[in-house]
């Protein structure tokens, strides 16, 4: 096995152009898990059987401020969740959170 120090110049200039983008990367990602987690804790505990009432063409209005966004439909909402249970949820696990916060830095996830 080769050493880090043992690298050529350019290696190590390569792999620090990768983490340029990694560490960065990592550190999104778990503050978009934990965001995930919210809005399906919130969709879990309630917010899905009032969705599901709603007639299927039923806009739900923009209410955030985002500039830009528009309304939702049902199957717009329960779309988007469903997506955010099925990728988020990997990123949520204990080991993987592990794994990645020594690249993002704990101050960097908050």
């Amino acid at each position: 096995m080769g050493t880090y120090a043992a690298l050529s110049a350019e290696d190590k200039q390569r792999l620090t152009d990768l983490l340029q983008i990694v560490r960065p990367l990592q550190a999104e990602i778990l503050r978009l898990s934990r965001k995930c987690e919210i809005a399906v804790a919130d969709w879990n505990s309630g917010a899905s059987a009032i969705v599901t009432a709603l007639d299927a063409a039923e806009e739900i209005p923009n209410s955030t401020g985002l500039s830009g966004a528009r309304e939702l439909t049902k199957e717009n909402l329960a779309g988007n969740l469903m997506a955010y249970i099925t990728t988020c949820g990997g990123f949520s696990t204990a080991g993987h959170i592990a794994n990645m916060l020594p690249a993002a830095g704990a101050t960097n996830i908050l």
